[in-house]
């Protein structure tokens, strides 16, 4: 995941592909730390199982909904 952010990101910021990389590892960063906590939240409401189960779903959500190409 973290080689596929800074490939997009240095395509994306073509001029400054530094700052693309440095803008993906701060998402990454600010991601895992909000997810984390989310999770223990979600754990502490319900239980590990029921929050394995909610994140799967929410990966799998992610996996299906379609992206735009610009390219076109």
């Amino acid at each position: 995941m973290t080689g596929l952010l800074i490939v997009w990101a240095t395509r994306t910021f073509v001029h400054l592909p530094a700052l693309g990389v440095s803008m993906s590892f701060l998402a990454l960063g600010i991601g895992q730390s909000l997810g984390s906590f989310i999770a223990g939240m979600v754990i502490d409401i319900s239980s590990y199982p029921f929050a394995f189960i909610l994140f799967a779903c929410v990966g799998v959500i992610g996996l299906i909904i379609p992206v735009k190409d610009t390219n076109d």
